[in-house]
């Protein structure tokens, strides 16, 4: 009768050990791993385990000095054991009353500005605080992570490791370029407090800043897809050019298979010979635009400076054209970007939505408009404009097919060429060969003449 409760007590007591156990291990194995970034700063205390080995080393030490010595000894291995738990309430004290504060000279920058940041760490209690550790983000916007986050990011490293003393605090300030477009997180990244001993380490949670830089909205001049007066259209697409049915020129006759919906119709009863109103057509033409998004070849000098040329050139010709009210369609290379707009009310959509165009595509902006121009939409345009920085042999062969009266300009960013002799003949060449497809040609040769290239004649040498 008694037995079998006692086994059964065995049991449960056995499992609740294996438990234990089975637990334990998972910690020690997870103490022996390396200690990575992600691992710790998922944690708001650590254990430096070199520091406690030395002082469970000293502990012992301390307990056979006790034990055989007694006295004073005992007294003191008794203030040893309880040094830990001092420390550890310290140095969490002094954590919570830790302060600190963030500013930026501005809550909207675009590409290129430079901002002041201003960081503030206070020590608001009468304790000083033995260790603090902070560190600071890299300045590189989120679509450069691929790279290394700390090559040629840093203006000014403003990461410290210091002794604070009470009612004191650390004032830095640094002057941050925003050099591309993207999104940055800004500011303090961590901030690591050590006891008095150097067992433990607190990290208080940190508010990180975000912010969204926009590329540079550059002022367009010229560069007008064509604004003369056609007369004799009485519909949407020929020539691009939209009538305007206020603007009546005359009648002609009927052609089979056309739309009867400007048929004059009281000529017809009279006559009894069907026509029909033509109109004269005053708005501007619409304009096709296609930006290439394949990746940047890793031997440019600066990737993410050429991708945001390009962007930036189609930001000042979308604003130009939406300023105009030229009606523009613009299409990324890869097929699932497409911004349609007609009136100056469209940019900020357009803006807001450039945070969109990612270079991963593998379409090229030729092939892209040889599969729409399939479906038609290259006839109600009266412009395309390719905006790549990488000359395909594919553009070649669509305009020796393109329609007449269409106007095709290629814009060309060069930020990503190779310099070399042979470089400049193939492209020599490749020019040529637009020039005589009557191919407008504009090259973007840096970051800061994108505005003026986009306004200058084509002056690449023959």
């Amino acid at each position: 009768m008694i037995a079998l409760p006692l086994r059964g007590s065995v049991h449960v007591v056995g499992r609740l050990l294996a438990i234990a156990w089975e637990r334990v291990r998972r910690v020690l194995a997870v103490a022996r791993r390396p200690f990575t970034r992600e691992w710790w700063l998922r944690f708001p205390i650590s254990i430096r385990f070199r520091a406690l080995g030395v002082y469970a080393f000293g502990a012992l030490v301390g307990y056979l000095a006790a034990t055989y010595l007694g006295g004073f000894f005992s007294v003191l291995y008794r203030l040893l054991l309880l040094l830990p738990i001092a420390s550890l309430v310290a140095v969490a004290w002094g954590t919570s009353r830790l302060r600190y504060t963030q500013r930026f000279s501005t809550d909207h920058p675009v590409k290129g500005q430079v901002i002041e940041y201003r960081c503030i760490i206070q020590n608001t209690s009468m304790f000083a605080i033995p260790s603090l550790r902070a560190t600071f983000h890299a300045l590189l916007p989120a679509r450069a992570r691929g790279a290394s986050d700390t090559d040629g990011a840093r203006d000014a490293p403003l990461d410290l490791n210091t002794f604070l003393p009470g009612r004191e605090d650390i004032d830095r300030t640094q002057d941050v370029q925003l050099r591309y477009r993207g999104t940055y997180t800004l500011g303090l990244d961590a901030v690591e407090v050590g006891d008095t001993l150097q067992l433990f380490r607190l990290r208080p949670r940190i508010k990180k800043r975000t912010f969204r830089v926009y590329p540079r909205v550059l002022p367009v001049q010229g560069l007008a897809p064509g604004s003369e007066r056609r007369a004799g259209t009485s519909q949407v697409g020929e020539a691009g050019m939209i009538p305007d049915y206020s603007l009546f020129n005359h009648l002609r006759e009927y052609r089979p298979g056309e739309s009867i919906r400007h048929l004059a119709w009281r000529k017809f009863a009279s006559t009894g010979f069907p026509v029909v109103r033509e109109y004269d057509a005053t708005s501007e033409p619409s304009v096709l635009v296609y930006l290439d998004l394949r990746p940047v070849p890793s031997s440019a000098p600066d990737p993410l400076a050429t991708e945001d040329v390009s962007v930036e050139a189609v930001v000042a010709l979308v604003n130009h054209f939406l300023t105009e009210s030229i009606p523009v369609t613009l299409r990324a290379s890869g097929g699932s970007y497409e911004f349609v707009g007609d009136h100056r009310a469209d940019f900020a959509r357009f803006y807001e939505s450039t945070f969109d165009l990612v270079f991963r595509a593998g379409m090229s902006a030729a092939e892209l408009f040889r599969i729409r121009s399939e479906t038609g939409e290259v006839a109600d345009a009266n412009s395309v404009v390719f905006v790549t920085h990488i000359l395909d042999p594919e553009i070649l062969g669509l305009l020796e097919q393109q329609h007449s009266g269409l106007r095709v300009i290629l814009i060309y960013n060069e930020t990503a060429s190779a310099d070399t002799e042979m470089a400049q003949t193939e492209r020599s060449r490749y020019f040529n060969r637009l020039r005589e497809a009557s191919t407008h040609l504009i090259r973007l040769r840096s970051p800061h003449t994108i505005a003026e290239d986009l306004e200058r004649d084509d002056d690449y040498p023959s």
